[in-house]
């Protein structure tokens, strides 16, 4: 059925995007955000130091991102089995 959960978005939106350092992502009203982990790979692969923390009822900040190269970055975004990768660009 379109409501299983398993094809629930987990991330609706991303912006600024592209960006110089931070982005947000909003999450879907159906996440529990509090079960919520991110991770940051770049074009390779490599997982990249990045700081996240919850700044809304549904939004994640994804910052520290101009210490790396300009570039396409890939913000993975956990909750339980379920995950959702968005690409953004860094310039």
């Amino acid at each position: 059925s379109t409501s299983d959960e398993s094809n629930t978005l987990i991330a609706i939106d991303v912006y600024p995007n592209p960006t110089t350092d931070m982005v947000t992502l909003e999450l879907n009203p159906e996440i529990n955000i509090r079960k919520v982990d991110v991770s940051v790979h770049n074009s390779s692969g490599q997982k990249v130091d990045a700081k996240w923390g919850r700044v809304g009822a549904q939004q994640i900040e994804v910052s520290g991102l101009s210490t790396h190269p300009s570039g396409i970055y890939y913000i993975t975004v956990n909750q339980g089995i379920k995950a959702q990768t968005v690409s953004i660009q860094v310039e």
